[in-house]
Protein backbone atom coordinates (compact mmCIF):
# COMPACT_ATOMS: atom_id res chain seq x y z
CA UNK A 1 0.00 0.00 0.00
CA UNK A 2 1.31 3.63 -1.26
CA UNK A 3 1.26 6.41 1.73
CA UNK A 4 0.87 9.87 0.22
CA UNK A 5 1.96 12.93 2.36
CA UNK A 6 -0.92 15.03 3.34
CA UNK A 7 -0.08 18.34 2.52
CA UNK A 8 -2.16 21.00 4.25
CA UNK A 9 -2.57 24.03 1.41
CA UNK A 10 -2.27 27.17 3.01
CA UNK A 11 -5.21 29.68 2.49
CA UNK A 12 -4.26 33.26 1.45
CA UNK A 13 -4.76 35.82 3.41
CA UNK A 14 -6.81 38.61 2.31
CA UNK A 15 -5.41 42.23 3.27
CA UNK A 16 -7.93 45.37 3.47
CA UNK A 17 -6.77 49.25 3.92
CA UNK A 18 -9.45 49.48 6.48
CA UNK A 19 -11.86 47.93 8.81
CA UNK A 20 -14.44 46.63 6.45
CA UNK A 21 -14.47 43.31 4.76
CA UNK A 22 -16.52 42.60 1.61
CA UNK A 23 -17.93 39.21 1.63
CA UNK A 24 -19.21 40.29 5.39
CA UNK A 25 -21.05 43.24 4.52
CA UNK A 26 -24.14 43.50 6.52
CA UNK A 27 -25.65 47.10 5.20
CA UNK A 28 -25.35 48.83 1.87
CA UNK A 29 -21.72 50.34 1.59
CA UNK A 30 -21.14 53.84 2.42
CA UNK A 31 -18.04 56.18 1.43
CA UNK A 32 -15.35 55.83 3.82
CA UNK A 33 -12.13 56.05 4.40
CA UNK A 34 -9.06 55.17 7.07
CA UNK A 35 -9.88 57.96 8.88
CA UNK A 36 -13.75 57.92 8.82
CA UNK A 37 -15.12 59.20 11.75
CA UNK A 38 -19.18 59.27 12.29
CA UNK A 39 -19.54 62.19 14.48
CA UNK A 40 -23.88 62.89 13.49
CA UNK A 41 -25.78 63.77 15.81
CA UNK A 42 -29.47 62.76 15.07
CA UNK A 43 -31.97 65.39 16.58
CA UNK A 44 -35.59 64.36 17.45
CA UNK A 45 -37.60 67.20 17.49
CA UNK A 46 -41.31 66.53 19.81
CA UNK A 47 -45.01 66.66 18.30
CA UNK A 48 -46.92 68.18 19.00
CA UNK A 49 -44.83 71.04 18.80
CA UNK A 50 -47.41 72.33 22.19
CA UNK A 51 -45.16 73.74 25.13
CA UNK A 52 -48.24 72.32 27.60
CA UNK A 53 -49.09 68.46 25.87
CA UNK A 54 -50.15 65.80 27.40
CA UNK A 55 -48.42 63.50 25.27
CA UNK A 56 -45.19 63.72 23.34
CA UNK A 57 -44.09 61.49 20.42
CA UNK A 58 -40.07 61.93 18.80
CA UNK A 59 -39.83 59.64 15.60
CA UNK A 60 -36.63 58.34 14.45
CA UNK A 61 -37.17 57.48 10.47
CA UNK A 62 -34.63 55.16 8.96
CA UNK A 63 -31.81 56.18 7.81
CA UNK A 64 -28.36 54.55 5.81
CA UNK A 65 -24.61 54.77 7.22
CA UNK A 66 -24.59 54.84 10.53
CA UNK A 67 -25.21 53.85 13.97
CA UNK A 68 -26.82 55.16 17.09
CA UNK A 69 -25.53 55.28 20.09
CA UNK A 70 -28.44 54.97 22.70
CA UNK A 71 -26.50 54.50 25.69
CA UNK A 72 -25.62 58.63 25.55
CA UNK A 73 -28.90 59.61 24.34
CA UNK A 74 -29.98 63.31 25.42
CA UNK A 75 -32.92 64.91 26.29
CA UNK A 76 -33.34 68.61 26.57
CA UNK A 77 -35.85 71.29 27.06
CA UNK A 78 -36.37 74.94 27.66
CA UNK A 79 -38.70 74.45 31.07
CA UNK A 80 -40.48 77.43 32.13
CA UNK A 81 -43.54 78.04 34.98
CA UNK A 82 -46.61 79.91 33.80
CA UNK A 83 -50.44 80.26 34.88
CA UNK A 84 -52.81 77.88 32.94
CA UNK A 85 -53.84 81.11 30.96
CA UNK A 86 -49.97 81.23 29.63
CA UNK A 87 -49.39 84.60 31.99
CA UNK A 88 -45.97 85.03 33.99
CA UNK A 89 -46.84 83.59 37.66
CA UNK A 90 -46.60 86.71 40.40
CA UNK A 91 -43.71 86.83 41.95
CA UNK A 92 -45.18 86.21 45.41
CA UNK A 93 -46.41 82.70 44.03
CA UNK A 94 -44.76 79.48 46.24
CA UNK A 95 -44.21 77.37 43.04
CA UNK A 96 -41.57 75.21 42.06
CA UNK A 97 -40.78 71.88 39.51
CA UNK A 98 -39.60 68.90 41.37
CA UNK A 99 -36.28 67.25 40.64
CA UNK A 100 -35.03 66.00 37.13
CA UNK A 101 -38.07 67.45 35.80
CA UNK A 102 -36.89 65.85 32.59
CA UNK A 103 -36.27 61.80 33.92
CA UNK A 104 -39.26 61.88 36.48
CA UNK A 105 -41.94 63.96 35.12
CA UNK A 106 -43.67 60.86 32.90
CA UNK A 107 -46.37 59.14 33.72
CA UNK A 108 -45.83 56.45 30.32
CA UNK A 109 -42.32 55.70 28.71
CA UNK A 110 -43.08 53.68 25.30
CA UNK A 111 -40.18 52.96 23.01
CA UNK A 112 -40.49 51.01 19.28
CA UNK A 113 -37.91 49.51 17.60
CA UNK A 114 -39.01 49.10 14.16
CA UNK A 115 -42.76 49.39 15.25
CA UNK A 116 -41.97 47.02 17.92
CA UNK A 117 -42.09 47.86 21.77
CA UNK A 118 -39.30 47.55 23.48
CA UNK A 119 -39.67 48.21 26.89
CA UNK A 120 -41.72 47.57 30.25
CA UNK A 121 -44.26 49.73 30.45
CA UNK A 122 -45.80 51.50 33.18
CA UNK A 123 -48.21 53.75 34.63
CA UNK A 124 -45.87 54.65 37.47
CA UNK A 125 -42.61 55.61 35.50
CA UNK A 126 -42.27 58.52 37.55
CA UNK A 127 -41.69 56.51 40.31
CA UNK A 128 -39.19 54.15 38.53
CA UNK A 129 -37.21 56.54 37.46
CA UNK A 130 -37.03 58.53 40.91
CA UNK A 131 -35.84 55.37 42.59
CA UNK A 132 -33.40 54.14 39.62
CA UNK A 133 -31.86 57.75 40.69
CA UNK A 134 -31.43 56.44 44.29
CA UNK A 135 -29.99 53.14 43.21
CA UNK A 136 -27.58 54.19 40.51
CA UNK A 137 -26.41 57.68 41.59
CA UNK A 138 -24.38 59.18 44.40
CA UNK A 139 -24.16 63.45 45.50
CA UNK A 140 -20.63 63.42 44.25
CA UNK A 141 -21.53 62.16 40.84
CA UNK A 142 -24.54 64.24 40.06
CA UNK A 143 -24.49 67.76 42.22
CA UNK A 144 -21.73 68.78 39.60
CA UNK A 145 -24.35 69.23 37.00
CA UNK A 146 -27.44 69.93 39.39
CA UNK A 147 -27.88 73.15 37.46
CA UNK A 148 -27.88 71.17 34.00
CA UNK A 149 -30.70 68.74 34.93
CA UNK A 150 -31.91 70.32 38.53
CA UNK A 151 -30.65 67.22 40.31
CA UNK A 152 -31.43 69.27 43.62
CA UNK A 153 -32.94 67.01 46.58
CA UNK A 154 -35.17 68.45 49.15
CA UNK A 155 -33.32 68.83 52.06
CA UNK A 156 -33.91 65.44 53.98
CA UNK A 157 -35.75 66.41 57.35
CA UNK A 158 -38.18 69.16 55.67
CA UNK A 159 -39.48 67.13 52.44
CA UNK A 160 -42.72 69.04 52.75
CA UNK A 161 -41.43 72.23 53.81
CA UNK A 162 -42.78 75.35 51.37
CA UNK A 163 -42.26 78.22 53.99
CA UNK A 164 -40.53 80.84 51.83
CA UNK A 165 -39.04 78.62 49.75
CA UNK A 166 -39.37 81.10 47.00
CA UNK A 167 -37.18 83.90 49.69
CA UNK A 168 -33.59 82.59 50.71
CA UNK A 169 -32.74 85.59 52.40
CA UNK A 170 -35.62 84.69 55.41
CA UNK A 171 -34.86 82.44 58.66
CA UNK A 172 -37.85 80.36 58.54
CA UNK A 173 -36.20 79.10 55.40
CA UNK A 174 -35.49 75.01 56.13
CA UNK A 175 -36.34 73.16 52.72
CA UNK A 176 -33.03 74.80 50.94
CA UNK A 177 -33.14 72.22 48.60
CA UNK A 178 -37.02 73.57 46.97
CA UNK A 179 -35.20 76.82 47.16
CA UNK A 180 -32.16 75.94 44.75
CA UNK A 181 -34.59 74.73 42.55
CA UNK A 182 -36.59 77.93 42.79
CA UNK A 183 -34.05 80.11 42.04
CA UNK A 184 -33.23 77.69 38.87
CA UNK A 185 -36.55 77.83 37.85
CA UNK A 186 -39.58 79.90 38.76
CA UNK A 187 -41.83 82.99 37.21
CA UNK A 188 -38.94 84.95 35.98
CA UNK A 189 -36.28 82.81 35.20
CA UNK A 190 -36.34 79.70 32.59
CA UNK A 191 -34.32 76.77 32.69
CA UNK A 192 -32.50 74.95 30.42
CA UNK A 193 -32.63 71.29 31.31
CA UNK A 194 -30.86 68.58 29.87
CA UNK A 195 -30.77 64.95 31.07
CA UNK A 196 -29.86 61.81 29.78
CA UNK A 197 -32.95 59.15 28.41
CA UNK A 198 -32.19 55.29 28.45
CA UNK A 199 -34.24 54.36 25.30
CA UNK A 200 -33.86 50.54 25.02
CA UNK A 201 -33.44 49.73 28.34
CA UNK A 202 -29.85 48.69 29.03
CA UNK A 203 -30.22 45.51 26.78
CA UNK A 204 -29.01 47.11 23.62
CA UNK A 205 -26.45 50.06 22.87
CA UNK A 206 -26.01 50.67 19.65
CA UNK A 207 -28.51 50.03 16.59
CA UNK A 208 -28.16 50.81 12.88
CA UNK A 209 -29.70 54.34 12.01
CA UNK A 210 -31.52 51.81 9.57
CA UNK A 211 -34.21 51.14 12.15
CA UNK A 212 -36.92 53.21 12.57
CA UNK A 213 -37.44 54.75 16.91
CA UNK A 214 -40.35 55.95 18.25
CA UNK A 215 -40.79 57.15 21.64
CA UNK A 216 -43.71 58.24 23.58
CA UNK A 217 -44.15 60.41 26.42
CA UNK A 218 -47.13 60.83 28.72
CA UNK A 219 -46.87 63.54 30.91
CA UNK A 220 -47.48 62.75 34.57
CA UNK A 221 -50.43 64.38 36.89
CA UNK A 222 -49.28 67.72 37.92
CA UNK A 223 -49.33 67.09 41.46
CA UNK A 224 -46.06 64.88 40.74
CA UNK A 225 -44.54 67.59 38.77
CA UNK A 226 -45.29 71.01 41.05
CA UNK A 227 -43.81 71.45 44.89
CA UNK A 228 -45.52 74.12 46.39
CA UNK A 229 -48.47 76.27 47.83
CA UNK A 230 -51.59 73.89 46.56
CA UNK A 231 -53.40 77.23 45.26
CA UNK A 232 -50.50 78.46 43.44
CA UNK A 233 -49.59 75.56 41.87
CA UNK A 234 -53.33 74.33 41.05
CA UNK A 235 -53.12 77.71 38.68
CA UNK A 236 -49.43 76.96 36.84
CA UNK A 237 -48.46 75.25 34.78
CA UNK A 238 -45.05 73.62 33.27
CA UNK A 239 -43.99 74.19 29.50
CA UNK A 240 -41.76 72.37 27.63
CA UNK A 241 -40.44 74.48 24.87
CA UNK A 242 -37.40 73.69 22.01
CA UNK A 243 -38.49 69.80 23.78
CA UNK A 244 -36.07 67.46 21.63
CA UNK A 245 -33.70 64.20 22.19
CA UNK A 246 -30.51 64.12 20.52
CA UNK A 247 -28.44 60.87 20.13
CA UNK A 248 -25.51 60.40 19.27
CA UNK A 249 -23.77 58.17 16.35
CA UNK A 250 -21.83 55.32 17.42
CA UNK A 251 -30.14 41.42 34.65
CA UNK A 252 -31.48 43.24 36.93
CA UNK A 253 -31.99 41.18 40.17
CA UNK A 254 -33.74 43.39 42.90
CA UNK A 255 -36.73 43.87 44.26
CA UNK A 256 -37.18 47.52 46.34
CA UNK A 257 -40.25 47.79 48.53
CA UNK A 258 -40.92 51.22 50.05
CA UNK A 259 -43.87 52.77 51.86
CA UNK A 260 -45.67 56.56 51.30
CA UNK A 261 -48.89 57.84 52.78
CA UNK A 262 -51.73 57.33 50.43
CA UNK A 263 -52.52 61.29 50.33
CA UNK A 264 -48.85 61.54 48.92
CA UNK A 265 -49.11 58.95 46.67
CA UNK A 266 -52.27 59.97 45.01
CA UNK A 267 -51.09 63.81 44.56
CA UNK A 268 -50.93 66.86 45.95
CA UNK A 269 -48.76 69.61 45.65
CA UNK A 270 -48.60 70.29 49.27
CA UNK A 271 -47.11 67.23 49.68
CA UNK A 272 -43.40 66.05 47.82
CA UNK A 273 -43.93 63.36 46.13
CA UNK A 274 -40.30 61.99 46.91
CA UNK A 275 -40.50 61.40 50.46
CA UNK A 276 -39.91 58.23 51.57
CA UNK A 277 -39.70 58.17 55.19
CA UNK A 278 -38.41 54.50 56.43
CA UNK A 279 -41.62 52.78 58.40
CA UNK A 280 -41.51 51.89 62.31
CA UNK A 281 -40.56 48.59 61.40
CA UNK A 282 -40.84 45.30 63.10
CA UNK A 283 -39.91 43.02 60.81
CA UNK A 284 -39.65 42.62 56.90
CA UNK A 285 -38.70 39.69 54.74
CA UNK A 286 -38.91 38.42 51.41
CA UNK A 287 -40.31 34.57 50.78
CA UNK A 288 -39.60 32.43 47.93
CA UNK A 289 -41.49 29.77 48.23
CA UNK A 290 -42.77 29.77 51.56
CA UNK A 291 -38.56 30.17 52.02
CA UNK A 292 -37.03 33.58 53.06
CA UNK A 293 -34.39 35.04 51.50
CA UNK A 294 -31.33 36.82 53.65
CA UNK A 295 -30.85 38.85 55.17
CA UNK A 296 -34.23 40.03 56.97
CA UNK A 297 -34.54 43.60 58.25
CA UNK A 298 -35.93 44.37 61.86
CA UNK A 299 -34.75 48.07 61.40
CA UNK A 300 -33.41 51.25 59.44
CA UNK A 301 -29.86 50.48 60.29
CA UNK A 302 -30.03 46.71 58.84
CA UNK A 303 -31.86 47.70 56.21
CA UNK A 304 -29.12 50.49 55.51
CA UNK A 305 -26.26 47.91 55.88
CA UNK A 306 -28.11 45.77 53.41
CA UNK A 307 -27.99 48.41 50.93
CA UNK A 308 -25.07 49.52 51.05
CA UNK A 309 -23.92 45.84 50.38
CA UNK A 310 -25.70 45.08 47.36
CA UNK A 311 -24.57 48.55 45.81
CA UNK A 312 -21.28 46.94 46.94
CA UNK A 313 -20.49 50.26 48.22
CA UNK A 314 -18.39 49.47 51.06
CA UNK A 315 -15.46 51.48 50.53
CA UNK A 316 -17.23 54.00 48.27
CA UNK A 317 -20.12 56.85 48.51
CA UNK A 318 -23.34 56.25 49.51
CA UNK A 319 -26.14 58.14 48.08
CA UNK A 320 -26.88 59.56 51.26
CA UNK A 321 -26.59 59.25 54.73
CA UNK A 322 -28.34 56.37 57.38
CA UNK A 323 -29.86 59.77 58.96
CA UNK A 324 -31.03 61.07 55.51
CA UNK A 325 -32.12 57.44 54.70
CA UNK A 326 -34.50 56.58 57.33
CA UNK A 327 -36.05 60.37 57.30
CA UNK A 328 -36.29 60.85 53.29
CA UNK A 329 -35.18 58.15 51.02
CA UNK A 330 -36.42 54.42 53.01
CA UNK A 331 -36.36 51.95 50.41
CA UNK A 332 -35.24 48.51 51.67
CA UNK A 333 -33.80 46.72 49.04
CA UNK A 334 -34.15 42.44 48.47
CA UNK A 335 -30.77 40.73 46.20
CA UNK A 336 -31.77 38.15 44.53
CA UNK A 337 -28.95 37.62 42.10
CA UNK A 338 -27.28 34.50 41.80
CA UNK A 339 -23.79 33.61 44.21
CA UNK A 340 -21.00 34.99 43.33
CA UNK A 341 -19.44 31.48 42.45
CA UNK A 342 -22.21 30.60 40.46
CA UNK A 343 -23.03 27.68 41.55
CA UNK A 344 -26.40 27.91 43.38
CA UNK A 345 -28.78 30.55 42.49
CA UNK A 346 -31.46 31.96 44.94
CA UNK A 347 -34.00 31.92 41.88
CA UNK A 348 -34.86 29.23 40.30
CA UNK A 349 -33.78 29.28 36.28
CA UNK A 350 -37.76 28.20 35.83
CA UNK A 351 -40.46 30.91 36.10
CA UNK A 352 -42.65 28.76 38.64
CA UNK A 353 -43.11 29.75 41.84
CA UNK A 354 -44.68 32.07 44.93
CA UNK A 355 -42.68 35.49 45.69
CA UNK A 356 -44.58 36.71 49.00
CA UNK A 357 -43.36 39.72 51.39
CA UNK A 358 -44.21 39.80 55.63
CA UNK A 359 -44.10 43.52 56.93
CA UNK A 360 -44.72 43.57 60.33
CA UNK A 361 -44.60 46.90 62.74
CA UNK A 362 -43.93 48.01 65.84
CA UNK A 363 -47.28 49.87 66.12
CA UNK A 364 -50.49 50.12 63.87
CA UNK A 365 -50.29 52.51 60.96
CA UNK A 366 -52.03 55.53 61.80
CA UNK A 367 -52.57 56.81 58.13
CA UNK A 368 -53.18 54.83 55.33
CA UNK A 369 -50.51 53.84 53.43
CA UNK A 370 -49.40 52.49 49.74
CA UNK A 371 -47.32 50.04 49.80
CA UNK A 372 -44.78 49.86 47.02
CA UNK A 373 -42.67 46.73 45.22
CA UNK A 374 -40.28 47.62 42.09
CA UNK A 375 -39.03 44.13 41.19
CA UNK A 376 -36.17 43.49 38.76
CA UNK A 377 -36.95 39.97 38.34
CA UNK A 378 -35.35 37.64 35.45
CA UNK A 379 -34.63 40.81 33.28
CA UNK A 380 -38.28 42.08 33.49
CA UNK A 381 -39.41 45.35 35.86
CA UNK A 382 -42.63 46.22 37.23
CA UNK A 383 -43.97 48.48 39.41
CA UNK A 384 -47.10 48.67 41.88
CA UNK A 385 -49.89 45.97 42.56
CA UNK A 386 -51.05 42.92 39.61
CA UNK A 387 -49.05 44.81 37.42
CA UNK A 388 -46.74 42.95 34.94
CA UNK A 389 -44.02 43.06 32.59
CA UNK A 390 -44.66 42.89 29.14
CA UNK A 391 -41.42 41.85 27.56
CA UNK A 392 -38.54 39.88 28.85
CA UNK A 393 -34.90 41.04 27.40
CA UNK A 394 -31.91 38.77 27.26
CA UNK A 395 -28.48 40.00 27.88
Amino acid sequence: MSKQAHITETEPIEQHDSGFMEPMQMFKTFPHNDTFVDNRVFTLNANPAETTSDVYTFVHHKQDYSILNLEDATIQATISLKANNGANLGADQIVTINPLPLHTAWKTKEIFFNNQVVNTISTQENELAYIDHLLREVPSGYLPEKEVNLAIHDTPGHFDSIIHFNDATEDTLVNKGANERYQACNQATALKCYDRIDLMCQSKRFIPTSHKIKIILRRADKTKILFGNAGHCGVANVHFDDFKITIPGARPTRVITYMKLQTRYNGAHNLNPNLIAFPDLQFYGLKINEAFVQPLVQNSREAYHNFRTILNRHYDEMPFSHKDYQSSYGIIVTDLSENKDSFNQVLPNSTSGVISLEMRFNQPLAHQYQLINIAEFRNQLSVGYQNQAHTKYDF
